[in-house]
């Protein structure tokens, strides 16, 4: 009982989350983007509190409340609220607020709250909140299924074409190699006019280094065009039973496998790779994969062995070979972003056709047969009056798009 509970409460939480997204969004991007702004204003007053309390001698007695506490304004106020400090309350809070502040690397709390909020439950019954809230709007009103079932494919769509361009630039690169090795014996791409170079010079870009970005290309066609893919039905399946059922059943098999199999696979894909491409990208060693954790900061504010943390890193020395190392690990994240996207859109498509009956679901595809121009107008007119005839002889109204739709109702 305490596990629904909670499950539940986390639910709640996720919807009152998801409506104040926006908000939380653009306090963090303010914060971040203010952050250098207010330590330089923050530096001079911790200077001056900090002399004059050297000078009244209470400094030892600030720093020891605040040493190495990672939340220094909430380590002051404990401090008080249990009366282990017996000072100036009101100046060790402006002491501790003004140390926060003044940092450093001030971005560090921002960068590191956003990286947690990636593989965070609060992150993931966001999204959940926001499926089973169009999930029950759908169901009440089945054209919300549709709609955004047929958003999900058209965006993954888009994007799975344009990724299909990269076959061609795998194909152009990969004459190119064996053009100037085979034909010039080139190691490189010393190409220029009039003394510009096209690119850099062939101490940086070798032939190699060409040969493995091919990857690159492969992994973006991967990563991009496997959710256009699935939702084309193009991946290989294994069928044992599924020819045989009828089309209705069918769809009910696809919600189950939906549910069952695809949707936890790509979280948990999502959920691993999260901390393997944030530690490639900022060079982090030691973001647990298996919590919430992942670093622990000292009194300064910084995350220790983490130098470079601040910049966001895309090159990986590998000697000769693509170096670009940290793209491949954004890719698989990509991949289960836009995967777990398209699951959502099919469970959606599988859902309003499984609760469709067959008169109706005859009557959409000669609809969109003859909205694409595929259908002869005489065959669409004899259908329809066929179709209200059998209607009528079972006793039940044809379905028109004017009437109201409840529950279940296409």
């Amino acid at each position: 009982m305490a596990v629904i509970i909670g499950f539940l409460t986390a639910i709640a939480q996720g919807f009152v989350n998801l409506l104040l997204a926006p908000y939380k969004a653009g306090t963090w991007f303010y914060g971040i983007m203010t952050a250098d702004e207010r330590a330089a204003e923050a530096a001079p007053q911790l200077q001056a509190m900090t002399a004059k309390l050297a000078e009244s001698g209470e400094l030892a007695a600030f720093d020891a409340v605040l040493k190495k506490q990672p939340d220094l304004v909430g380590a002051a106020q404990a401090a008080i609220d249990a009366a282990t400090f017996n000072g100036d309350a009101a100046a060790l809070l402006e002491y501790a607020r003004l140390k926060a502040l003044a940092v450093e690397f001030p971005a560090d709390d921002y960068i590191v709250n956003a990286l947690i909020f990636g593989k965070s439950s609060d992150f993931f019954f966001m999204f959940f909140a926001l499926v089973l809230t169009l999930l029950i709007a759908g169901l009440f009103y089945r054209p919300v299924l549709r709609s955004v079932a047929g958003g999900i494919d058209r965006f993954n769509g888009t994007l799975g074409k344009l990724a299909s361009w990269f076959v061609l630039f795998m194909a152009f690169q990969q004459i190119m190699i064996i053009f100037l090795q085979q034909v010039f014996r080139s190691n490189g791409l010393p190409i220029s006019f009039f003394g510009l170079e096209l690119v850099p010079g062939d101490d940086v870009l070798t032939m190699p280094w060409f040969a493995t970005e091919l990857l690159l290309y492969n992994a973006i066609i991967i990563a991009f065009a496997c959710a256009y893919t699935f939702m084309d039905e193009g991946h290989v399946r294994v069928d044992l039973i599924y020819g045989a059922m009828s089309r209705r059943v069918k769809h009910w098999i696809d919600v189950v496998g939906t549910l069952i199999f695809l949707m936890p696979s790509m979280i948990g894909l999502w959920w691993v790779s999260w901390h393997l491409a944030m530690n490639k990208i900022f060079q982090i060693t030691s973001f647990n994969p298996l919590t919430q954790l992942i670093l622990t900061r000292n009194f300064d504010g910084r995350i220790p062995g983490a130098s470079s943390f601040k910049q966001i890193n895309w090159n990986t020395s590998t000697g000769e070979n693509f170096s670009h190392v940290p793209l491949y690990y954004l890719l698989i994240l990509i991949l289960a972003a836009l995967m777990l996207i398209q699951a959502v859109g099919f469970l959606f498509s599988s859902l309003d056709k499984g609760l469709t009956s067959d008169t109706e679901h005859a009557r959409r595809e000669r609809e969109d047969a003859a909205n694409r121009g595929e259908a002869d107008p005489e065959q669409l007119t004899a259908q329809a009056i066929q179709d209200a005839t059998d209607a009528a002889t079972d006793g039940t109204a044809p379905t028109t798009n004017a009437s109201r739709p409840t529950l279940g109702s296409a």
